[in-house]
């Protein structure tokens, strides 16, 4: 897998999730973007090219930290579009009607993760094709010192 996220050329930094059970190895890598803070508005686009082909679907999801459980802290809008500027996945949600993990994989406590519900955020990419991803986050309540950031997880240990 090293090779594969070795090639990748887009936004945001490409980490290796790939896990061993006995004798397979499950590929997965993990897209990380900037934070951003949730007291006030947010808007990027984010470029992702030469994405490992692992023939899997891969999650856009929001990462959560300091914010209550479960809270109204915003309403998150993703549009995920590929290289002919087809849209891929149209989503307007807010954070309090989205699945919520207390904690993802091992990071420490006191870290949410925000998930979309249930196949809104799937999307399955190529790696020989560029996708486009625009985020925009809009606060509904001011929650103090609490940061998010868009992440994309496919396969391996998500």
């Amino acid at each position: 897998m090293t090779k594969e996220i070795a090639a990748y050329t887009g936004d945001g930094i490409m980490v290796d999730t790939s896990l061993r059970f006995l004798w397979a190895k499950i590929k997965g890598y993990e897209i990380q973007f900037p934070t951003f803070t949730l007291e006030q508005p947010f808007s990027a686009t984010y470029t992702l090219t030469h994405v490992p082909d692992i023939e899997r679907k891969c999650l856009i999801y929001l990462h959560v930290i300091g914010a209550p459980f479960e809270s109204p802290v915003g309403t998150l809008h993703i549009v995920a579009s590929d290289e002919v500027g087809r849209t891929l996945i149209d989503v307007t949600m807010r954070t309090d009607s989205m699945r919520w993990s207390e904690r993802i994989n091992s990071r420490p406590q006191g870290t949410n993760g925000c998930y979309l519900t249930a196949d809104s955020l799937y999307i399955e990419t190529l790696s020989a094709a560029t996708y486009t991803i625009t985020a925009t986050f809009t606060p509904l309540t001011t929650v103090h010192n609490a940061t998010g950031a868009l992440r994309i997880a496919c396969g391996g240990q998500i």
